[in-house]
């Protein structure tokens, strides 16, 4: 039956002496609904309810502890860039701004330039 496919850790003992404990199903073996029916750390229920190790599992936690670990100093460092990188923001938007302004300011002063030119040359003419 069971034992087959489930490991059993019969560590608890009800009111009236019986044993009973955890069950947990063995890698390679179907049963389970969810990661937590699978044995091991890194116990995964498949899509086909059968229990596998994925190793990825446990190197992700590893590197969510390692990064724990740094979380403090990547505030420090977040706030002080977040800062800079606000006024960063704003001085290219203003720049950009200020270079759009300047396109239709510099073909302004240059067409009224040509502009005032022609008017007078025709009014050379009509002298």
């Amino acid at each position: 039956g069971h034992h087959g496919r489930m490991k059993c850790s019969l560590d608890q003992t009800d009111s009236n002496g019986n044993q009973y404990g955890k069950c947990c199903i063995k890698p390679k073996k179907s049963g389970c609904k969810t990661n937590e029916d699978c044995c091991f750390e890194d116990g995964v229920c498949g899509d086909n309810g059968i229990c596998k190790r994925d190793i990825n599992i446990l190197k992700a936690e590893a590197a969510q502890k390692v990064e724990s670990n740094f979380d403090n100093f990547h505030v420090i460092k977040d706030t002080e860039g977040t800062k800079y990188v606000a006024i960063s923001q704003a001085t290219i938007i203003i720049g950009c701004i200020l270079i759009l302004l300047m396109f239709p300011l510099s073909y302004y002063l240059y067409y009224k330039r040509c502009i005032v030119q022609k008017i007078k040359q025709q009014a050379r003419r009509e002298v």
